[in-house]
């Protein structure tokens, strides 16, 4: 980094602030004798910057910047984005924001339970949902039943007939 710096004062000491020439040319063959690439790649810029604003035909004279002036607008964009990362670091679990059109249950009507291999059931509801067991407990549903459905933490979604408290796991099928 040291070495960096150093060889960017000496470039810009050695550069004069103002490169002047005649024509497009000149400039680039003016930028391509500089040895750092970073105040060579600041020339180039600055050229493409002019001659974009003010057309090819009329040139202005190109001013390198300073080192000042780079070190203040780097230092500048390293500490806002440190100011912002820093403000929010810790922060995700303090802020809840709850989305406050997002369904957080739901009532079915069971129109079939099947069991597969495993005896985990599968069920099937009056609108189409087809949704199946996918944890070890057991709870005994029959078509007709009432059940609920509700998110859990970490995108999981419980089962559980109406008016009782045990659930299972679940997941949708389609």
């Amino acid at each position: 980094m040291l070495k960096k710096t150093l060889r960017v004062v000496l470039g810009l000491l050695l550069l004069p602030n103002i490169v002047v020439a005649e024509s497009l040319v000149g400039q680039l063959k003016l930028c391509a004798q500089t040895k750092d690439s970073l105040v060579r790649l600041v020339c180039y810029d600055k050229l493409a910057e002019n001659s974009l604003s003010t057309g090819v035909k009329e040139l202005k004279p190109v001013n390198v910047p300073s080192l000042t002036n780079m070190e203040k607008k780097t230092s500048q964009l390293v500490t806002h984005k440190i100011k912002n990362d820093d403000d929010s670091f810790g922060q995700q679990h303090l802020k809840k924001e709850r989305n406050n059109d997002a369904i957080e249950q739901v009532t079915f009507i069971v129109v079939s339970v099947k069991n597969d291999a495993r005896d985990n059931i599968r069920l099937i509801f009056e609108n189409g949902q087809v949704w199946k067991q996918t944890d070890g407990n057991r709870l005994k549903v029959k078509a007709k039943d009432r059940i609920e459905i509700s998110k859990g933490m970490l995108g999981a979604f419980y089962l559980r007939k109406v008016n009782q408290h045990k659930s299972i796991k679940v997941k949708r099928i389609k």
